[in-house]
């Protein structure tokens, strides 16, 4: 067995020892040390809660997804008011992705009616999206119909580092 090889990189020749090449091979290899498992945690739900889902962000930042137990009490609201209501009770209505998400995981849950999302349509500043939880669709109607509210807790974290934001 050759002690020694010999490569040309570069036009020079280089000769390097047959044991010391593969133990760069194996230390590169095998004996690296792996990085720590780590994983993205659930917080815990709060009474009456349900988990949807997470939603990361192309920069790697993101929120879990809690379906409140509030809903308004089943009644519909206009937009304003069930935004105001969110607002009261420290919660949101669902944005557009999260409005899918929720359709996605939770229909069942879920009256097959209209609900507001909490984006307001870049069309009209009288519209804002609602979501229908019957099929998904999702359609910009004016802010004075009256709809079902869900309500969501986000909570933050950042996916690179998995940390609590």
């Amino acid at each position: 067995m050759n002690e020694s090889i010999s490569i040309e990189v570069g036009g020079a020749q280089l000769t390097v020892e047959t044991k010391a090449l593969f133990q760069a091979w194996l230390e590169k290899n095998l004996l690296a040390p792996k990085p720590p498992a780590v994983g993205l945690s659930i917080p815990p739900a709060k009474e009456g809660e349900k988990y949807a889902g997470a939603i990361i962000r192309p920069d790697g930042n993101g929120h879990h997804i809690f379906r409140t137990a509030m809903n308004f009490d089943g009644k519909e609201a206009n937009w304003k008011t069930a935004m105001t209501y969110a607002q009261e009770h420290g919660l949101e209505l669902p944005d557009r992705p999260e409005g899918a998400l929720l359709h996605s995981v939770m229909k069942d849950d879920l009256p097959s009616e209209w609900h507001w999302t909490r984006e307001q349509h870049a069309g009209s500043g009288d519209f804002a999206w609602a979501q229908y939880f019957g099929n998904g669709i999702q359609y910009g109607n004016h802010k004075s119909t009256e709809f079902r509210v869900v309500l969501v807790r986000r909570v933050p974290f950042n996916a690179l580092t998995l940390q609590p934001a």
